[in-house]
């Protein structure tokens, strides 16, 4: 059993390490400044984290400005390149799809806007990877029969256990008065039929407390009045989860 859970837990981290993933941000260049003309985009950079997927997000007047790519040199002298078309959207976005530095300038007015500040240089970083969490299993409950009703005859414990999550670890707790009734653990056809058993002792101290140590199927019954407590309805099926 421990080795089954070991093996999925190592599954379960394999496959889940995608989702683990840092989430992609949109960086908007500038903020509600965009892309202008005598602007800190240096100051705006610093201090920022691009990471592989995310977005850099270029908002002006279409027809004012542009976006070219290009490299350091090119940058350092605001050369507007020959070969690169520019992006000229007005709302243009770039997914940052590798790592390293990155180089962008305005080559409005053959470079005079990148020369006035219009211009970006970051660094992206590899994406990163938060650590797979180990698998978590909850705490054991203690399950209150028939909650505040406790047990007794005359009771619809099919219902009370639908929907309910009843796991190896958990408890059952049998609350009556003492002597009125009691609590057998039977088999299948038993339950069915309200059968006590004659080889297995009944709990009998108006608070049966029965740890789930083994998935399954299990029954119990009252065996007052010789089943007939049973027949009115004293009778618990659950189903028991590892």
């Amino acid at each position: 059993m421990a080795l089954v859970q070991f093996i999925s837990a190592i599954v379960l981290a394999f496959v889940t390490l995608p989702s683990l993933a840092r989430a992609t941000t949109t960086h908007f260049v500038g903020d509600h400044y965009g892309w202008a003309l005598n602007f800190d985009y240096a100051a705006w950079a610093k201090g920022r984290h691009f990471y592989v997927g995310d977005k850099l997000v270029f908002k002006y007047p279409k027809g004012y400005h542009n976006v070219y790519k290009v490299d350091g040199y090119d940058f350092e002298k605001c050369k507007v390149p020959q070969l690169n078309g520019a992006m000229d959207t007005g709302y243009d976005v770039i997914t940052l799809t590798t790592p390293g530095r990155k180089w962008y300038i305005c080559g409005k007015a053959y470079g005079k806007h990148c020369m006035m500040g219009q211009k970006l240089f970051i660094y992206v970083k590899p994406k990163p990877y938060m650590p797979p969490k180990p698998p978590v299993g909850r705490h054991p409950i203690h399950h209150f029969v028939g909650d505040a009703f406790g047990w007794k005859f005359n009771f619809d414990y099919a219902a009370w256990a639908r929907g309910r999550d009843f796991r190896v670890g958990d408890s059952l707790v049998f609350k009556y008065p003492r002597g009125y009734h009691n609590v057998y653990k039977v088999s299948g056809p038993e339950f069915n039929y309200c059968k006590v058993p004659q080889a297995t002792e009944a709990l009998t101290s108006g608070y049966d407390v029965i740890k789930l140590t083994s998935p399954g199927r299990k029954w119990y019954i009252c065996g007052k009045a010789h089943g007939k407590h049973c027949q009115m309805g004293q009778k618990l099926f659950i189903f028991v989860k590892p």
